[in-house]
């Protein structure tokens, strides 16, 4: 993937393994991190376990954490050998989610690519076996995801909701409109992708979620199966995400679908979107509860001169 020139990044390149080895790997890993000492280990030992006879790279970003992930990072990588190649980049200052979450992407490398974020873990060794086979022998499938096991903060195993907004749909024929119309139904830790050649949107840095626009983007010329097994652990209660009550969801939903209103050209793209943003405009208006206060608490929530700006600098650019 390809990233937009005005978003430039300064990292630090604090371990590479793979120095002299040119060659292009065939699936790339993507571990994003940020503060996240308590579970690294874990995550990192997930993508260590990977049993698969083509070659990997693991690209590292972490967001400039604060705590000991840079040095649990580092201790972990020492004490435990592997073929795969490795590369830890340190932002040099703290850029935010969805930059770091850029810079990763713009950089990594492979015919495929995978993503975990620090406080998840993959529990099978077969997971990048399952999924590469599995996009090497569907050529019209670019987004290939797996089930998750769900736990709190406490370790506990819970109900994972998010496959709901599947239903009544073909599983190895699932289409970017399916995921406008019923919502992300792929959890980050069980994607991987097939590598193209594409930009990075001048949007995407102004979306409030990565990994939906990634997948929606990334499906706009292929199609989406699932495997019908449970091959990572997805934490409820650690994220960003998770942790956020109704009106902040809602806040940070109706940016996405904002952004992604401004990039996406196709009709019914864009009516589908339009339909889903106003029901939640209208579904903030009712969690506020108060249509007096509302449009200030939403323009200030929603940042919309920022979401203004980028749809003017992409207006200027064509």
């Amino acid at each position: 993937m390809k990233g937009d020139e005005l978003n430039k990044f300064d990292v630090d390149l604090l371990i590479d393994k793979s120095a002299g080895l040119n060659i292009e790997p065939t699936i790339g890993i993507i571990l994003l991190c940020y503060n996240q000492e308590d579970f690294i280990e874990m995550a990192l030992q997930g993508i260590w376990n990977q049993n698969i006879d083509v070659s990997v790279e693991v690209l590292i970003a972490d967001d400039c954490s604060t705590d000991a992930t840079s040095s649990a990072i580092v201790k972990f990588i020492e004490k435990n050998n592997t073929n795969f190649r490795v590369k830890y980049y340190r932002q040099k200052k703290n850029k935010g989610m969805m930059n770091n979450f850029a810079f990763a992407l713009t950089n990594v490398r492979g015919k495929y690519f995978a993503l975990c974020e620090g406080d998840d873990y993959w529990t099978s060794s077969l997971k990048l076996a399952k999924q590469f086979n599995y996009l090497e022998n569907n050529l019209d499938v670019n987004i290939c995801f797996h089930e998750v096991e769900v736990i709190n903060e406490k370790n506990e195993v819970i109900r994972d909701e998010i496959y709901k907004r599947l239903d009544g749909l073909d599983l190895k024929k699932l289409t970017r409109d399916d995921l406008l119309r019923r919502g992300n139904f792929m959890h980050t830790v069980s994607v991987m992708y097939r590598n193209q050649d594409v930009s990075l949107p001048l949007e995407f840095y102004q979306s409030s979620i990565g990994d939906y626009f990634i997948h929606i983007l990334l499906s706009n010329s292929g199609l989406i199966a699932k495997l019908d097994i449970k091959m990572a652990v997805y934490r409820r209660g650690t994220g960003v995400y998770s942790t956020l009550g109704p009106l902040e969801m809602t806040n940070k939903i109706i940016r996405y679908q904002a952004v992604l209103l401004s990039w996406i050209s196709d009709k019914t793209g864009r009516d589908i979107l339009f339909d889903k943003l106003i029901h939640s405009i209208n579904g903030l208006e009712n969690i506020m509860g108060s249509t007096h206060n509302s449009p200030r608490a939403l323009s200030k929530s929603l940042s919309w001169k920022k979401i203004g700006k980028t749809v003017i600098l992409k207006l200027l650019k064509k």
